[in-house]
């Protein structure tokens, strides 16, 4: 029983509870400021650093539907994009290394985003997101798709 907790912990498990320990202060400290901000504070902060333009709607109700469905529309494509490469990695027999896996990372990345600015953003004439915003955005998603993945096990395996 007592060799269970004298395990050595990993330092890409370190770093994966790092990430969502820190995601989740992000998110909390958002949604805590929300209600200070609101919805126009978040946007002038995003703004003043040249992140995001958005027009708003007139109607609170419709702008939380409009950009809800953005961040999800955001969501979906990095999935997708994620498990196109998984196949592709299955497909082509590659061996789970770390070269492979954050090269992984970089081509999901770069997809998404290609995706993004080139086909999904014009669905959306409201918010015009910047390719810094969009970088950042898809490397959150990844950073948490990282930090709730097993790769770190695959990577400790190899």
């Amino acid at each position: 029983m007592s060799s269970e907790f004298n395990k050595k912990i990993d330092k890409s498990v370190i770093i994966a509870i790092s990430i969502v320990v820190l995601m989740v202060a992000v998110i909390t400290t958002v949604f805590v400021l929300m209600p200070l901000f609101g919805m126009y504070g978040l946007y002038n902060i995003l703004a003043k650093f040249n992140f995001v333009e958005i027009q708003f709607y007139d109607r609170l109700s419709k702008n939380v539907v409009y950009f809800g469905f953005l961040l999800f529309v955001i969501y979906i494509v990095g999935v997708f994009v994620e498990i196109l490469i998984k196949i592709s990695i299955k497909m082509l027999k590659f061996e789970t290394t770390k070269k492979v896996l954050v090269g992984s990372y970089v081509v999901q990345l770069s997809l998404s985003i290609t995706i993004f600015k080139g086909i999904v953003e014009k669905s959306f004439s409201r918010i015009d997101l910047s390719w810094s915003g969009t970088i950042l955005v898809f490397t959150v998603i990844y950073l948490f798709f990282y930090a709730i993945s097993d790769d770190h096990k695959l990577i400790k395996k190899s």
